[in-house]
């Protein structure tokens, strides 16, 4: 006598559905997804792919999720966010990788890049892609967002890299 569900997706996507068809406010949406004993204000691990599409459909959501965990926002559908989102959302991701507050342990998200293009993704990139001084990760990041974009304009600081035998990257 019981139901369940034949994809988590299906029920993320419901209660997701439910908190924005009861127009729960940014704060009560966000008390319930953030984890109540992380300091840093981070997201249930369990609560992401709610999170996510939540996101997709409320700015004021996507906005607070990309302050403390923007991982989190490359599992939504990010075809339905505009092009400054996405610009914002990838600031927020190389920072966060900068700072080495998150690092590139998720194998799974590198197979995500491909939805951060946007028009001035190269000239957002270039700076982390050929800054000799920036840290590993970074700019591991930066390239392989490049890489899942396609963005050939960064080919000539990507084969410059390469043949330098300065870099360890």
């Amino acid at each position: 006598d019981r139901m369940g569900w034949s994809h988590q997706t299906f029920a993320e996507f419901l209660a997701a559905e439910y908190l924005i068809k009861n127009e729960m406010t940014t704060d009560q949406i966000m008390s319930l997804l953030v984890h109540p004993f992380d300091p840093n204000g981070r997201l249930s691990p369990q609560l992401c792919g709610v999170a996510a599409w939540i996101a997709t459909s409320r700015p004021d959501v996507f906005r607070r999720i990309l302050e403390n965990d923007p991982e989190i926002l490359l599992r939504g559908d990010l075809d339905v966010v505009n092009q400054v989102q996405k610009e914002n959302l990838v600031d927020a991701l190389l920072r966060q990788y900068d700072r080495e507050t998150l690092l590139d342990l998720d194998w799974n998200i590198g197979g995500m890049y491909n939805k951060l293009y946007h028009n001035g993704l190269a000239e957002q990139l270039r700076p982390y892609i050929c800054d000799k001084t920036k840290g590993e990760v970074v700019r591991r990041v930066a390239i392989f967002i490049a890489k899942a974009c396609e963005l050939h304009s960064l080919q000539e600081d990507l084969a410059n890299i390469a043949l330098d035998i300065k870099q360890s990257m």
